[in-house]
C-alpha cells in the first residue's frame, strides 16, 4: 500500500514538473503549448516534424520586448506543399492584437534536417504570451506559442 501511495505521488510530481505546458527559465513561468525537440544539431520550439525555430533558451534565440531578432523557421512535409509564400501572424494571449510578423516570403528548401526553411526577423510590441500561427500559402500549417520578456 505504501509503495503505491508512494509511486503515485512520484508520478504526480513528474508529470506536474515536466511536459509541454511549463518550463522553468531563470525562475520564471513560462507557459507553453509546445514542447522542445532536436532537428539537426538544433535545439528547436515548436510541433516536432511540422514546425519549429531554433530555440536553445539562450539570449539570442529568446523574444524580447521590442527588439527585432532573427529567427529560422523550419517545416516539414510534402515538397509540393511548400510551393508558394510563407508567412506569420502573431495574436497576443490577453487581447485581440493581430501582428503580421513575417510578410509573404518565399520558402527556401531542406535544412538542417527539416524539408522546407524560411528566415525571418521579428519583433513583438507587449510582454506576455504569443501564439504565432504559421500560414503556408494562406492556409494555417502550425503554430507555436512563446514568451516575450522585457529587455
Amino acid at each position: 500500500m505504501r509503495f503505491a501511495l508512494l509511486l503515485f505521488l512520484l508520478m504526480f510530481v513528474l508529470t506536474s514538473c515536466s511536459g509541454e505546458n511549463g518550463v522553468e527559465l531563470e525562475g520564471e513561468h513560462v507557459q507553453r503549448v509546445n514542447a522542445t525537440f532536436t532537428s539537426g544539431q538544433y535545439e528547436m520550439l515548436g510541433q516536432e516534424r511540422k514546425l519549429g525555430i531554433i530555440y536553445d533558451g539562450s539570449e539570442v534565440s529568446r523574444f524580447y520586448l521590442g527588439k527585432t531578432q532573427k529567427y529560422m523557421w523550419y517545416l516539414w512535409g510534402d515538397s509540393k506543399e511548400f510551393q508558394g509564400t510563407f508567412k506569420v501572424i502573431a495574436s497576443h494571449q490577453d487581447n485581440d492584437e493581430k501582428l503580421e510578423v513575417v510578410k509573404k516570403s518565399s520558402i527556401g528548401g531542406p535544412l538542417n534536417g527539416a524539408d522546407a526553411h524560411i528566415p525571418s526577423q521579428i519583433s513583438l510590441p507587449a510582454e506576455g504570451q504569443w501564439r504565432l500561427d504559421a500560414y503556408v500559402n494562406d492556409v494555417l500549417f502550425g503554430s507555436i506559442d512563446v514568451m516575450v520578456h522585457e529587455g
